[in-house]
Protein backbone atom coordinates (compact mmCIF):
# COMPACT_ATOMS: atom_id res chain seq x y z
CA UNK A 1 0.00 0.00 0.00
CA UNK A 2 1.69 3.06 -1.17
CA UNK A 3 1.05 6.63 0.68
CA UNK A 4 -2.06 7.97 -1.43
CA UNK A 5 -4.01 4.74 -0.05
CA UNK A 6 -2.84 5.09 3.58
CA UNK A 7 -4.02 9.00 3.69
CA UNK A 8 -7.17 8.12 2.15
CA UNK A 9 -7.28 5.08 5.18
CA UNK A 10 -6.21 7.86 7.73
CA UNK A 11 -9.41 10.73 6.12
CA UNK A 12 -11.61 7.88 6.36
CA UNK A 13 -11.19 7.52 10.18
CA UNK A 14 -10.98 11.39 10.58
CA UNK A 15 -14.13 11.68 8.98
CA UNK A 16 -16.14 8.61 10.74
CA UNK A 17 -16.52 6.66 7.53
CA UNK A 18 -17.33 3.14 7.79
CA UNK A 19 -15.31 1.59 5.31
CA UNK A 20 -13.15 3.02 2.33
CA UNK A 21 -11.80 0.60 -0.89
CA UNK A 22 -10.15 1.53 -4.22
CA UNK A 23 -10.72 0.16 -7.55
CA UNK A 24 -9.06 0.80 -10.95
CA UNK A 25 -10.92 -1.36 -12.62
CA UNK A 26 -13.36 1.20 -14.02
CA UNK A 27 -15.16 -0.43 -17.20
CA UNK A 28 -17.89 -3.44 -16.43
CA UNK A 29 -18.26 -5.32 -19.26
CA UNK A 30 -21.78 -6.29 -19.20
CA UNK A 31 -24.48 -4.94 -21.80
CA UNK A 32 -27.15 -2.03 -20.58
CA UNK A 33 -30.08 -3.00 -19.21
CA UNK A 34 -32.77 -2.29 -21.01
CA UNK A 35 -34.95 0.83 -20.77
CA UNK A 36 -37.83 -1.50 -19.62
CA UNK A 37 -35.51 -3.25 -17.09
CA UNK A 38 -37.96 -3.85 -14.48
CA UNK A 39 -34.87 -4.12 -11.99
CA UNK A 40 -34.09 -0.30 -12.67
CA UNK A 41 -36.29 2.11 -11.76
CA UNK A 42 -34.56 4.76 -13.80
CA UNK A 43 -33.24 5.13 -17.44
CA UNK A 44 -29.44 3.30 -16.87
CA UNK A 45 -27.24 4.99 -19.54
CA UNK A 46 -23.65 3.87 -20.43
CA UNK A 47 -22.52 5.87 -17.73
CA UNK A 48 -23.98 2.91 -15.60
CA UNK A 49 -20.72 0.67 -16.43
CA UNK A 50 -18.14 3.07 -17.53
CA UNK A 51 -17.58 6.26 -15.33
CA UNK A 52 -15.20 7.77 -17.76
CA UNK A 53 -17.68 8.43 -20.04
CA UNK A 54 -18.37 11.43 -17.35
CA UNK A 55 -14.95 11.95 -16.03
CA UNK A 56 -12.96 10.96 -18.87
CA UNK A 57 -9.40 11.76 -17.21
CA UNK A 58 -10.06 9.20 -14.06
CA UNK A 59 -7.60 6.42 -13.42
CA UNK A 60 -9.17 5.11 -10.13
CA UNK A 61 -11.85 5.51 -7.98
CA UNK A 62 -12.43 5.32 -4.06
CA UNK A 63 -15.45 3.90 -2.36
CA UNK A 64 -16.76 4.59 0.73
CA UNK A 65 -19.88 3.15 2.92
CA UNK A 66 -21.21 4.39 6.13
CA UNK A 67 -24.21 2.12 8.04
CA UNK A 68 -27.98 3.04 8.76
CA UNK A 69 -28.50 0.07 11.31
CA UNK A 70 -31.02 0.72 13.89
CA UNK A 71 -31.93 -1.48 16.85
CA UNK A 72 -35.16 -2.91 16.45
CA UNK A 73 -38.06 -1.62 19.16
CA UNK A 74 -40.70 -2.96 18.34
CA UNK A 75 -43.58 -0.35 19.24
CA UNK A 76 -46.61 -0.22 17.79
CA UNK A 77 -49.49 2.14 17.18
CA UNK A 78 -52.59 1.97 15.24
CA UNK A 79 -52.11 5.24 13.87
CA UNK A 80 -48.70 4.95 13.34
CA UNK A 81 -46.98 3.47 9.81
CA UNK A 82 -43.41 2.02 9.51
CA UNK A 83 -40.36 4.40 7.76
CA UNK A 84 -37.79 2.04 6.19
CA UNK A 85 -34.07 2.79 7.97
CA UNK A 86 -32.63 4.34 5.47
CA UNK A 87 -34.89 7.07 4.83
CA UNK A 88 -35.63 8.00 8.77
CA UNK A 89 -32.71 10.60 8.16
CA UNK A 90 -30.74 11.54 4.99
CA UNK A 91 -27.89 9.89 5.64
CA UNK A 92 -27.04 9.64 1.35
CA UNK A 93 -26.56 13.42 2.12
CA UNK A 94 -24.05 12.77 5.54
CA UNK A 95 -21.98 10.27 3.30
CA UNK A 96 -21.81 12.64 0.71
CA UNK A 97 -20.45 15.06 3.38
CA UNK A 98 -17.80 12.94 4.55
CA UNK A 99 -16.88 11.96 1.34
CA UNK A 100 -16.55 15.24 -0.38
CA UNK A 101 -14.26 16.47 2.98
CA UNK A 102 -11.77 13.18 2.02
CA UNK A 103 -11.82 13.82 -1.37
CA UNK A 104 -10.72 17.48 -0.43
CA UNK A 105 -8.20 16.85 1.95
CA UNK A 106 -6.72 14.35 -0.56
CA UNK A 107 -6.55 16.73 -3.28
CA UNK A 108 -4.81 19.61 -0.75
CA UNK A 109 -2.42 16.63 0.46
CA UNK A 110 -1.79 15.16 -3.32
CA UNK A 111 -2.43 17.49 -5.49
CA UNK A 112 -4.63 15.02 -7.51
CA UNK A 113 -7.29 15.23 -9.32
CA UNK A 114 -10.66 14.70 -8.19
CA UNK A 115 -14.04 14.45 -9.56
CA UNK A 116 -17.09 15.82 -7.67
CA UNK A 117 -18.81 13.04 -4.96
CA UNK A 118 -21.35 10.76 -6.36
CA UNK A 119 -24.08 9.30 -3.63
CA UNK A 120 -27.06 7.21 -5.39
CA UNK A 121 -25.19 8.41 -8.88
CA UNK A 122 -25.44 7.05 -12.36
CA UNK A 123 -22.80 4.21 -11.71
CA UNK A 124 -23.23 0.72 -10.50
CA UNK A 125 -22.31 1.30 -6.80
CA UNK A 126 -22.98 -1.72 -5.42
CA UNK A 127 -20.37 -3.74 -8.35
CA UNK A 128 -17.74 -1.05 -8.19
CA UNK A 129 -18.40 -1.43 -3.91
CA UNK A 130 -17.92 -4.79 -4.20
CA UNK A 131 -14.39 -4.32 -6.98
CA UNK A 132 -13.40 -1.77 -3.79
CA UNK A 133 -13.51 -4.64 -1.68
CA UNK A 134 -16.33 -3.55 0.95
CA UNK A 135 -18.30 -6.57 0.57
CA UNK A 136 -20.38 -9.30 -1.84
CA UNK A 137 -23.66 -9.06 -3.68
CA UNK A 138 -26.34 -10.91 -1.85
CA UNK A 139 -29.52 -13.05 -3.07
CA UNK A 140 -31.41 -9.53 -2.20
CA UNK A 141 -29.33 -7.67 -4.61
CA UNK A 142 -27.96 -5.90 -2.16
CA UNK A 143 -24.07 -5.19 -1.29
CA UNK A 144 -23.21 -7.47 2.08
CA UNK A 145 -20.44 -6.17 4.08
CA UNK A 146 -18.91 -7.79 7.06
CA UNK A 147 -20.04 -6.57 10.21
CA UNK A 148 -22.35 -3.98 8.47
CA UNK A 149 -24.39 -6.40 6.74
CA UNK A 150 -26.86 -4.69 4.15
CA UNK A 151 -28.04 -1.79 6.19
CA UNK A 152 -25.15 0.51 4.01
CA UNK A 153 -25.04 3.72 2.12
CA UNK A 154 -22.98 3.88 -0.87
CA UNK A 155 -20.87 6.77 -2.22
CA UNK A 156 -17.74 7.32 -4.69
CA UNK A 157 -15.25 10.03 -6.28
CA UNK A 158 -13.20 9.78 -9.02
CA UNK A 159 -9.40 10.82 -9.41
CA UNK A 160 -6.36 11.00 -11.67
CA UNK A 161 -4.36 9.13 -8.84
CA UNK A 162 -3.47 5.52 -9.58
CA UNK A 163 -4.54 3.70 -6.59
CA UNK A 164 -3.60 0.26 -5.76
CA UNK A 165 -6.60 -2.07 -5.77
CA UNK A 166 -7.99 -3.14 -3.04
CA UNK A 167 -8.72 -6.77 -2.15
CA UNK A 168 -12.01 -8.31 -3.73
CA UNK A 169 -13.70 -10.15 -0.41
CA UNK A 170 -14.02 -13.62 -2.31
CA UNK A 171 -17.49 -14.92 -0.39
CA UNK A 172 -20.98 -14.93 -1.86
CA UNK A 173 -24.36 -15.49 0.67
CA UNK A 174 -25.20 -18.67 1.77
CA UNK A 175 -28.06 -18.69 -0.30
CA UNK A 176 -30.61 -20.13 2.28
CA UNK A 177 -33.34 -18.29 0.01
CA UNK A 178 -35.04 -16.50 3.15
CA UNK A 179 -35.00 -13.56 1.86
CA UNK A 180 -37.28 -14.59 -1.17
CA UNK A 181 -39.02 -16.45 1.25
CA UNK A 182 -40.13 -13.51 3.33
CA UNK A 183 -40.56 -11.30 0.54
CA UNK A 184 -44.18 -10.12 1.82
CA UNK A 185 -45.44 -9.69 -2.34
CA UNK A 186 -42.69 -12.42 -3.99
CA UNK A 187 -40.80 -9.64 -5.78
CA UNK A 188 -37.54 -11.62 -5.79
CA UNK A 189 -36.21 -14.03 -7.40
CA UNK A 190 -32.59 -15.45 -7.76
CA UNK A 191 -31.10 -11.76 -6.73
CA UNK A 192 -33.51 -10.14 -9.46
CA UNK A 193 -36.42 -7.76 -7.94
CA UNK A 194 -39.48 -7.30 -9.55
CA UNK A 195 -40.36 -3.56 -8.99
CA UNK A 196 -43.81 -3.62 -9.98
CA UNK A 197 -44.16 -6.13 -6.77
CA UNK A 198 -41.34 -4.40 -4.76
CA UNK A 199 -42.79 -2.31 -2.28
CA UNK A 200 -40.27 -0.26 -1.55
CA UNK A 201 -40.09 0.73 -5.34
CA UNK A 202 -44.10 0.65 -5.30
CA UNK A 203 -44.19 3.40 -1.91
CA UNK A 204 -42.67 6.16 -3.94
CA UNK A 205 -44.44 5.71 -7.17
CA UNK A 206 -47.91 7.67 -7.92
CA UNK A 207 -50.61 5.06 -9.08
CA UNK A 208 -52.62 2.57 -8.09
CA UNK A 209 -51.36 -0.75 -6.49
CA UNK A 210 -52.94 -3.93 -7.24
CA UNK A 211 -55.04 -5.69 -4.90
CA UNK A 212 -52.41 -8.71 -4.44
CA UNK A 213 -50.04 -6.58 -2.97
CA UNK A 214 -52.44 -4.59 -1.13
CA UNK A 215 -52.93 -7.55 1.19
CA UNK A 216 -49.21 -7.91 2.40
CA UNK A 217 -48.84 -3.76 2.37
CA UNK A 218 -49.54 -4.25 6.45
CA UNK A 219 -48.38 -1.26 8.43
CA UNK A 220 -45.43 0.27 6.06
CA UNK A 221 -45.33 3.60 5.42
CA UNK A 222 -42.68 3.89 3.06
CA UNK A 223 -40.07 1.48 1.99
CA UNK A 224 -39.74 -2.52 3.13
CA UNK A 225 -37.08 -4.34 5.11
CA UNK A 226 -37.96 -7.40 4.78
CA UNK A 227 -35.68 -8.90 2.98
CA UNK A 228 -32.81 -7.40 5.13
CA UNK A 229 -34.14 -7.87 8.62
CA UNK A 230 -34.49 -11.38 7.84
CA UNK A 231 -31.13 -12.25 6.56
CA UNK A 232 -29.32 -14.53 8.55
CA UNK A 233 -26.16 -12.19 7.67
CA UNK A 234 -27.67 -8.91 9.01
CA UNK A 235 -28.02 -10.78 12.32
CA UNK A 236 -26.43 -9.15 15.62
CA UNK A 237 -25.32 -5.91 14.13
CA UNK A 238 -23.98 -3.24 15.94
CA UNK A 239 -25.53 0.13 14.95
CA UNK A 240 -22.88 2.61 14.06
CA UNK A 241 -24.65 5.55 15.17
CA UNK A 242 -24.22 7.72 12.82
CA UNK A 243 -26.59 11.28 12.67
CA UNK A 244 -27.70 12.51 9.61
CA UNK A 245 -27.84 16.65 9.01
CA UNK A 246 -30.99 16.76 7.68
CA UNK A 247 -34.12 14.84 7.39
CA UNK A 248 -34.59 13.10 10.39
CA UNK A 249 -37.79 11.48 10.49
CA UNK A 250 -38.07 9.01 13.03
CA UNK A 251 -38.85 5.14 12.83
CA UNK A 252 -42.95 5.62 12.47
CA UNK A 253 -44.91 8.68 10.89
CA UNK A 254 -48.56 9.44 12.25
CA UNK A 255 -50.68 8.39 9.07
CA UNK A 256 -53.60 9.37 10.64
CA UNK A 257 -52.17 13.08 10.95
CA UNK A 258 -50.27 12.54 7.64
CA UNK A 259 -54.10 12.88 5.49
CA UNK A 260 -55.15 15.84 7.51
CA UNK A 261 -52.11 17.56 5.64
CA UNK A 262 -52.24 18.74 1.80
CA UNK A 263 -49.56 18.21 -0.04
CA UNK A 264 -47.56 21.12 -0.27
CA UNK A 265 -47.48 20.42 3.77
CA UNK A 266 -46.25 17.42 3.41
CA UNK A 267 -44.07 17.64 1.46
CA UNK A 268 -42.59 20.65 4.10
CA UNK A 269 -43.15 17.92 6.55
CA UNK A 270 -40.45 15.61 4.90
CA UNK A 271 -38.15 18.57 3.39
CA UNK A 272 -34.58 17.35 3.35
CA UNK A 273 -35.97 13.36 3.49
CA UNK A 274 -35.63 11.23 0.64
CA UNK A 275 -39.62 11.33 1.37
CA UNK A 276 -39.70 14.78 0.22
CA UNK A 277 -37.53 14.45 -2.78
CA UNK A 278 -39.06 15.74 -6.07
CA UNK A 279 -39.80 11.99 -7.48
CA UNK A 280 -41.49 10.96 -4.56
CA UNK A 281 -45.48 12.64 -4.86
CA UNK A 282 -47.09 13.32 -1.84
CA UNK A 283 -49.71 12.22 -3.12
CA UNK A 284 -48.36 8.21 -2.89
CA UNK A 285 -47.56 9.27 0.34
CA UNK A 286 -51.46 9.58 0.92
CA UNK A 287 -51.97 6.93 -0.63
CA UNK A 288 -49.71 4.90 1.66
CA UNK A 289 -50.95 6.37 4.64
CA UNK A 290 -54.78 4.89 3.86
CA UNK A 291 -53.21 1.61 2.89
CA UNK A 292 -51.96 1.63 6.41
CA UNK A 293 -55.01 2.85 8.07
CA UNK A 294 -56.96 -0.01 6.45
CA UNK A 295 -54.86 -2.94 7.35
CA UNK A 296 -55.02 -1.17 10.63
CA UNK A 297 -58.98 -1.50 10.31
CA UNK A 298 -59.34 2.47 10.48
CA UNK A 299 -62.23 3.75 8.98
CA UNK A 300 -62.41 6.77 7.25
CA UNK A 301 -65.51 8.30 7.36
CA UNK A 302 -66.85 12.19 6.94
CA UNK A 303 -64.81 15.36 6.11
CA UNK A 304 -61.55 12.90 5.86
CA UNK A 305 -63.04 10.99 3.42
CA UNK A 306 -64.50 13.76 1.51
CA UNK A 307 -61.03 15.56 1.56
CA UNK A 308 -59.24 12.63 0.38
CA UNK A 309 -61.98 12.52 -2.44
CA UNK A 310 -61.14 15.62 -3.32
CA UNK A 311 -57.89 15.11 -4.94
CA UNK A 312 -59.03 12.85 -7.93
CA UNK A 313 -55.90 11.07 -7.63
CA UNK A 314 -56.59 7.51 -8.77
CA UNK A 315 -54.07 5.70 -6.63
CA UNK A 316 -55.45 7.20 -3.36
CA UNK A 317 -59.79 6.60 -4.99
CA UNK A 318 -58.33 3.06 -5.07
CA UNK A 319 -57.15 2.47 -1.46
CA UNK A 320 -59.98 4.57 -0.26
CA UNK A 321 -62.23 2.73 -1.84
CA UNK A 322 -60.38 -0.68 -0.63
CA UNK A 323 -60.45 1.34 3.06
CA UNK A 324 -64.27 0.73 3.08
CA UNK A 325 -64.05 -2.40 2.13
CA UNK A 326 -61.51 -3.50 4.72
CA UNK A 327 -63.32 -1.89 7.70
CA UNK A 328 -66.64 -2.85 6.61
CA UNK A 329 -68.64 -4.99 9.02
Amino acid sequence: MNSSESLLIQLARRFHLDKIGFTSDLIIDKPIPPDDDQNFSWVVDRRFHNPRLSVPWAKSMVVGIISYYQDIKNTYNPLHGNVAMYTRGDYYHLLRKKLTYIAREFKKSTGCRISKTYVNGPFNEKEYARRAGLGYIASNSLLISDQLGSFTVIGLFLTDARLENSEIIDKSCRLCGQCELHCPTGALNSGVIDRNKCIQELSQRDLIIPDEIKLHWGNRFYGCDQCQLCCPLNQNLTPQNHKPLRGVVGEKVDVYELIKLDPLQIKQKFKGNQMGAGWVSPFALIRNAVLVLSHQKVKLTGSDLDKLKGYFNPGINDALTWNQLETSG
